[in-house]
Parts: C-alpha cells; sequence; structure tokens
C-alpha cells in the first residue's frame, strides 16, 4: 500500500469517526458507563468474572463494574470498551462475534473482564496505546494471516452456512436477531462470492425456491415460499436494515459486500411483528458495520472476470470489481465501498451493467448505538425476448401473424427460427432498447437502553426505485412477469418509522420478555402506462400503520411460551381502509439428554395482503384483504455444539396453511349504455372480488455437519400447493380450477452444500434440484399463436390445454480460494456448471451458461 493511499485512507477514517462523534454526544455518549443494550437472550447462564492474579498494564488494570446480562460478544466487548475508558480494536474474521455470552464483573480489572469474554478465541489483548488496545491473533503472525484468509475464503466461497439459534424473543429491537425458538426461521451468512446477495441466501433455506434469472433481469422470481399465496406473483416482505423496501421483486442488485446476514421468516408466523404483506414471509437483511484491522483504516478489494457460455453457443466476458474501506474501532467504525459488474450479450442485446455504492456507520455510546445505512444501484440491461422465440431483430407484430403486410402481400416468410418460429413483420419494441432502474436506501436506528430492563429502538428511512425503458414481452401473450413488470415502471418511494420497546425480567426459574412496537409506513407510487396509444401517469398513495405486543415466557431453559397481537391498518390499496387484527402463538420444549438437545416446537400464525387494483379498468368495491393463515410444527436435535470438533445438527418442520380471500377478476354487467338501441343496453366490465383459496402443505428437512475443516450441509422440502376454490368458470375465465397444481411450484427441491478449509486453501460445493412442477408450454402456446391457428383468446379455459409438467433442473456451483500470503488470495469459481440454460420454470425463459471466474482478493 503506498504512502499516498495510507494517507487517503487515514483522512477517509478521520472525516467518517469525526462525525460519527456528534452522534455520539446527541446519544449522552460518556465513558463513565457502560452500554446496556442487548439483544435478546440466549439460553446461556451467566457467570461472574473471575480476579487473577495476573497484573495487567494500563489501561487494562482499568476496575469496572459489568450487570450481568447475556448478549452476543460483540456487543459485550462494546460494553466493556465504554466502562472501562479504551478503544478496543480486532479482526472481525477473527472472533465468534454473534456467540452469545454473559459474564458479569463487579469490581474486577478489565483484563480480566476481557479473557472471560473471550473465553477459547485464539486471540490475546495487546497494549499498543494509553487508551488503545487490540484483540491480537495468538498464535504467530504467518499462522494468523494464514488464518484470517482462511476464515474469509471460507465464508466467501462456500454456499452460506445455516445454524440453529435459540433466542428466547421474537420481539427484540435488533431486528436481526429475530430467530424464534418455536419457528422454523433461518440466519445465513452474507458475503457470497458472487452474484446476488438475498438469492445465495435463500439456497440455504429448506421451503424456499427461486428461480434462475439473468443478470439482464430486474425482477425476483420465487418459485416457493411454502408454495404459494396468489394467483399471480408470491414475494416476501423485504427489509434492509430494518426499512421495508419499496418493491420486493426489484430487490435483485444487493452487493454482497455490504451484506452481513440475511434472516429469513418463512409461513404467516411473522406478521404479527411485520405487518401487512408479510404473507410468504420476511426476509431482513443486515449491513457490514467493520472497523478498522487493528486500529488502522483497511482496505479489501475484489476483481473476477471469465467467460459465460452463450445461448448460440459463444462466450461472453463477464467482470465484477468491489473495493471497501472500513474504518475506525469497535466503538466506532465507518465503512465505505463500490461494485461495478458487467455481462455482455449472452442472448442478443442481452447485456447488463450495474454499479452499486454502499455506506455504513456505527458509533457506540454509554447509552446507546447509532447506526447509518446508505445504498444506490444504477442498472441497465438490454430488452429483448427469449431469443427462442424471436429473431435478434424487432419484436411482437402489432397484429397476428399472416396479416397483411404495407406492400399489400402477406406479412408471413418461409424465414424461421431453429424452433421453427415464423419470423414475422415485428416493429412494436426495438430490440436495441435498453430498460433502467435506479434504487436507493437511507435510513438510520437508534438503540437505547433505558436502565437494565428496558431497551428502546427507532428506526426511520426511505426505500425507493425508478424502473425506466419499454417492456418485453417474452411472448405474444403477457405473462405475470411481464404484467407486473410493466405495473412497475415508474417509481415509488417508502418511508418507514418503526419503533420497539423490549422489557427483559427475571426471577428465580422464569424469564419474562414483553414486547411494544408501533410501525408507520408510506408508499407513494408514480407508475407510467399506455392506454389506447396514450401515455398515462398515475399517482397514489398507501400506508400502514400498525401497534403490536407481544410476550414471552421461558422456564427453567426447558419451555417457551409466546403470544402476540398486531393491529393494522392499511388505507389507499382499494375502495376502503383494512383493519386487520394479525395473532402469532408459540411453543416450544426443550431436553437436553447425554449432551444432546432435543427441542420440540410449534406455532400458529395470520397474515394479510391489503387488496389492490391489478388493472386501470378493474372496479374494486368493498374488497377484504387476502389471507394466510396456519400452522407448523418441528423438532430440531443438536449432537454436539461448538466448541466441539465435530457436531450435527437435524430439522424438521411439517407446515399447513390456507390462504383465504384471493382476489380474482370477474366478468360482470354494468350499467346501461347511454343513447344505446335496444339489442345492447348493458356493457359487460371487469370486477375484482375475493373469490379464491389456495392449500399449502408440506415437510421441510435439513441437516448440517462439521468435523474438524469439513463442513456439510443439506436440506429436502415437499411441497403440495393446490388450488382450493375458484369462483364460476364462466365469470373467472377458467384458466384454474379446484384441484390444480399451482404455477410454478416444485413439488421437490433440495440442496447439498460442503465446505473444506485448509491452512492456504479453502474449497466449497453446491448442488441445488428442484423438480415437478406446472407451467405452460409457451413454445407451443407461441406457435400456435403466430400460425393463426387460435380463433380465440389466449386466456381462461384455453390456457388449460398448453399446461404441461416440468420433470426438474440441477444447478452445480464450485469454488476455491488459495492464500498466496500479504493478505492476497487467488480465487476461481464457478456457476452453473453443469450449463443448464433452459427448462427453467418454463421453456421460453433463458438465462446465461456456464459461467467460469478467476479473481484476486486482497487486504491491506
Amino acid at each position: 500500500m503506498t504512502a499516498r493511499a495510507v494517507g487517503l485512507a487515514r483522512s477517509f477514517g478521520a472525516f467518517s469517526l469525526g462525525a460519527l462523534s456528534l452522534g455520539a454526544r446527541s446519544l449522552g455518549a460518556s465513558p463513565a458507563a457502560a452500554y446496556a443494550a442487548a439483544p435478546p437472550p440466549d439460553v446461556v447462564t451467566c457467570a461472574a468474572a473471575a480476579t487473577s492474579a495476573r497484573r495487567w498494564p494500563a489501561p487494562l488494570d482499568r476496575t469496572v463494574t459489568l450487570p450481568a446480562r447475556e448478549s452476543t460478544l460483540r456487543d459485550a466487548l462494546d460494553r466493556l470498551a465504554a466502562a472501562a475508558h479504551f478503544s478496543l480494536s480486532y479482526a472481525a474474521e477473527l472472533l465468534p462475534l454473534d456467540r452469545r455470552v454473559c459474564v458479569g464483573a463487579s469490581t474486577t480489572a478489565a483484563g480480566d473482564a476481557l479473557v472471560a469474554l473471550l473465553g477459547t478465541a485464539a486471540v490475546e489483548p495487546v497494549v499498543v496505546a494509553d487508551d488503545q488496545v487490540v484483540l491480537a491473533p495468538s498464535r504467530a503472525p504467518r499462522a494468523a494471516a494464514h488464518a484470517e484468509t482462511r476464515a474469509e475464503s471460507s465464508r466467501e466461497t462456500a454456499a452460506p452456512a445455516r445454524r440453529l439459534q435459540r433466542v428466547l424473543v421474537t420481539g427484540s429491537p435488533d431486528l436481526a436477531e429475530q430467530a424464534s425458538p418455536y419457528s422454523s426461521n433461518e440466519v445465513v451468512r452474507g458475503g457470497a462470492a458472487s452474484g446476488d446477495a438475498i438469492a445465495g441466501a435463500l439456497d440455504a433455506v429448506p421451503g424456499v425456491w427461486s428461480w434462475s434469472r439473468a443478470p439482464s433481469s430486474f425482477l425476483a422470481r420465487y418459485g416457493s415460499i411454502r408454495g404459494a399465496s396468489s394467483f399471480g406473483v408470491s414475494a416476501p416482505k423485504i427489509y434492509i436494515d430494518g426499512i421495508e423496501a419499496a418493491n420486493p421483486l426489484l430487490i435483485t442488485g444487493l452487493v454482497p459486500e455490504s451484506v452481513d446476514r440475511v434472516t429469513v421468516v418463512r409461513g404467516p408466523q411473522g406478521a404479527a411483528l411485520y405487518g401487512a404483506d408479510a404473507i410468504d414471509g420476511v426476509i431482513d437483511v443486515e449491513t457490514r458495520h467493520d472497523a478498522g484491522l487493528f486500529g488502522a483504516p483497511r482496505v479489501e478489494f475484489r476483481s473476477e472476470m471469465g467467460p459465460t457460455r452463450g445461448d448460440l453457443g459463444e462466450n461472453v466476458l463477464g467482470q465484477r470489481y468491489a473495493l471497501s474501506l472500513h474504518a475506525g474501532s469497535a466503538t466506532r467504525s465507518a465503512t465505505l465501498g463500490a461494485s461495478l459488474a458487467t455481462l455482455g450479450d449472452f442472448v442478443p442485446n442481452g447485456s447488463s451493467r450495474e454499479a452499486a455504492a454502499f455506506a455504513s456507520a456505527r458509533v457506540v455510546g454509554s447509552h446507546g448505538v447509532l447506526a447509518l445505512t446508505a445504498r444506490y444501484l444504477d442498472k441497465s440491461a438490454g430488452l429483448t425476448p427469449s431469443p427462442l422465440l424471436t429473431p435478434p431483430r424487432p419484436s411482437w407484430p402489432a397484429s397476428t401473424a399472416g396479416a397483411p403486410s404495407a406492400g399489400g402481400g402477406s406479412s408471413r416468410t418461409d424465414e424461421r427460427t431453429p424452433l421453427g418460429v415464423p419470423r414475422d413483420t415485428r416493429g412494436v419494441i426495438d430490440s436495441s432498447a435498453l430498460e433502467s432502474t435506479r434504487q436507493y436506501t437511507l435510513g438510520a436506528t437508534v438503540t437505547r437502553a433505558a436502565g437494565a430492563r428496558w431497551t428502546q429502538q427507532a428506526v426511520v428511512g426511505v426505500d425507493g426505485y425508478r424502473l425506466s425503458g419499454p417492456a418485453a414481452l417474452t411472448t405474444p401473450f403477457a405473462s405475470v412477469a411481464d404484467s407486473v413488470l410493466r405495473a412497475s415502471r415508474g417509481g415509488a418511494d417508502r418511508f418507514t418509522f418503526r419503533a420497539r420497546e423490549v422489557g427483559r425480567f427475571t426471577r428465580d426459574d422464569v424469564a419474562a420478555t414483553v414486547t411494544l412496537g408501533a410501525e408507520h409506513s408510506a408508499l407513494r407510487e408514480v407508475t407510467d402506462s399506455t392506454c389506447g396509444g396514450v401515455d398515462v401517469v398515475e399517482l397514489a398513495w398507501r400506508n400502514s400503520t400498525g401497534l403490536l405486543a407481544q410476550t414471552t415466557l421461558a422456564w427453567r431453559d426447558a419451555v417457551v411460551l409466546s403470544g402476540g397481537l398486531r393491529v393494522e391498518r392499511d388505507a389507499g390499496y382499494g375502495a376502503t381502509s383494512t383493519l386487520a387484527a394479525l395473532p402469532t402463538l408459540g411453543a416450544s420444549v426443550v431436553r437436553e439428554v447425554a449432551g444432546a438437545r432435543l427441542t420440540l416446537r410449534g406455532a400458529y400464525g395470520r397474515a394479510i395482503r391489503p387488496p389492490r387494483e391489478g388493472r386501470r379498468d378493474a372496479l374494486s368495491v368493498l374488497l377484504a384483504p387476502e389471507t394466510q393463515a396456519g400452522t407448523e410444527a418441528g423438532a430440531d436435535l443438536a449432537l454436539g455444539t461448538p466448541p466441539a470438533k465435530a457436531g450435527v445438527t437435524l430439522h424438521a418442520t411439517r407446515f399447513d396453511q390456507r390462504v383465504t380471500g384471493l382476489v380474482q377478476p370477474v366478468l360482470a354487467l354494468g350499467g346501461p349504455v347511454a343513447g344505446a338501441a335496444g339489442g345492447a343496453p348493458f356493457v359487460r366490465r371487469l370486477v375484482l372480488g375475493n373469490l379464491g383459496e389456495i392449500a399449502n402443505r408440506g415437510w421441510e428437512l435439513a441437516a448440517d455437519g462439521h468435523d474438524g475443516p469439513l463442513s456439510l450441509g443439506g436440506t429436502l422440502s415437499l411441497v403440495d400447493s393446490r388450488v382450493a376454490r375458484t369462483g364460476p368458470a364462466a365469470l373467472t375465465g377458467g384458466a384454474l380450477r379446484a384441484g390444480d397444481r399451482m404455477l410454478d411450484v416444485p413439488a421437490r427441491t433440495a440442496t447439498l452444500t460442503a465446505a473444506w478449509t485448509m491452512p492456504r486453501w479453502s474449497l466449497s460445493a453446491g448442488v441445488s434440484h428442484a423438480a415437478d412442477w406446472v407451467d405452460y408450454d409457451r413454445l407451443a402456446l407461441t406457435r400456435d399463436v403466430l400460425a393463426g391457428t387460435l380463433t380465440q383468446p389466449v386466456a381462461g379455459a384455453w390456457l388449460r390445454a398448453y399446461r404441461e409438467t416440468y420433470g426438474g433442473v440441477t444447478r452445480l456451483r464450485a469454488g476455491a480460494s488459495r492464500d498466496v500470503g500479504r493478505g492476497l488470495a487467488l480465487t476461481l469459481t464457478g456457476e452453473n456448471l453443469l450449463n443448464r440454460q433452459r427448462g427453467e420454470p418454463d421453456d421460453a425463459t433463458v438465462v446465461p451458461g456456464r459461467s467460469v471466474a478467476l479473481g484476486v482478493r486482497a487486504k491491506f
């Protein structure tokens, strides 16, 4: 690192820490008192820090008093540093910062308290200045460098690791710690080697399946989140550092380097905490708040480049670069980063470019924590229909195939695509057109400890997007994805305010937690659309306000009971406001026998999706919200837990959920037509009604194991998602009937991951498989439409003839990392190694083929 670079890095660190000091003053930060805010307690036995005969150098000889309180190691270290009047620096990769600890110190040396907190961690405190302590590796510097590289390589090249969390409260102010003891929530690490951060996290979660997408695609596409919750598109509610996303389907550009961890809540049980639109579940993303390395600014750089197989057998170049700077200490830190990713034309006009920037800051005071977050994404991509259906020229015809051309002849020619689709006159969409999206998030979180029992948190922020460019049609008829993309064209901004207060009470063998909260969300949507050849701009405001209360009781680390209720009012989603009660109930029993831990759990929850108009010409009158309610029951068995050298955890969950009141468009007679002749006194119009039901049932199985340097993980999900009820076929069109399987929901999904970490090497591999789902035969439908053989509109009952069962799809990926010293490592990653580009989720969609990238990762 050059002297100029060092100077710039130190300048950034000084500027960031100076700005954060203002936030510390606003929190009443004083080194005289310890920070008392802590995430919800784990089932950990509190112990007193032993007083040793060791004579500590200043400032480790300062006496501190810390009340016994469960928290993560990260927060416990922050509290100790604030109480002892010194700055504590460490490398995040060397410590299990998410481990639950509980150490009480009554007038003891800070060094003794620090040793008690660190436990068996391979670090030791080293004094480097009067008020500066560094947690340095306890091994030789060379081995320490290897350990850091191995830890980072394992986290980045391996598939995200799953872990069972035993947390007593789901209503914590710390949103990232809302893993539940009675429902099967998952917490997975961020920092994936490549690709979309959320998609990478979901690969490790049973019961959740997201379809592969091209980098030129702007929409996430979820195949199953415990089945389907809509006749249209299903999607979970997404939060970024507690700020609700304006459009969950457009969150596809989160930078992996900016993500610390992702919490996935499946099913309606999370609605009591997260409110309306959590009908499918919740994805809660927490971004990184890293300090510098041993008190000095830290720079991380990553570069990847390699070929990606295109649809026509040609290779195109894919590139990705990421740079981040981390400055500060454990109590005051700031991070700034940027990334750039590009991919060539894997299909004609299918190139994409994605530029992103992110920033975060965190300051820990004696009475609270202030955290700031920001992100920005600018993405553009070529707009082209599927190359299986059209040639690389203008898109679908304005009229049906075989219509007279401008010259008086037929537009049909003998020139055809490789699949036999006629290359007709096209002219609706220019094949060189581009679409683009810009997304942003800005927010702040303040956590404050009001005494020993109560903790408050407030989150305020805004998330938004702007989507421009024409909407491509992948087939001659509009698919659900096409409709959603066109409906999102324009922009939206969602303002979020959340306030929580958590009280913790303990007496004898009983621990109680009470959570109170309030939340308000305001969504401003501006939609650009075309009606009759005229551009129409619509502005809509949608508001949601909720109040919640939840109580959890734990007895002797053996029985946990919890219940909560959220009252939600939603306005702007239809003709009337919606007032709903969202309850949740849960229980778990824990037994430990001969070193094994068995947990039996069960939960019930209810969630809603407020009604909203899907068409400009639809008439919404007194629509009720769509509702999903149901139960889950499961068991978790842990054999050997860290720091044991080997261990295995097994998970099994059975869920039974039903979605009711699904909104469907219904044909109805309108009022008399003014001036109409006697033969046509009425007009037909669409009315939206609550007519549909879906039943979702299934099993989720998962296993994780580790033995020294080897770790394995696997999941298996069996899902049956079927239409339980629809409106009369004569009124709803008849595309779906009772007993039908829901489209694009695989009956079976499975994943298997493996990672091997060695002194200078780390290797990883993962395979994902989905089997047996139903979708349309879009190629056959397209051929029939263009050939002019269909005499009816491609809708309703006419689509049933094109329903097809798809066999399966398998994804294979692998990665390797080699440490070459001095903070430098070489990486090799491979995605879609089986080169499967078609058949997911239908026969018309094309995704990039085999991708291999050679990269360099540097830290200095």
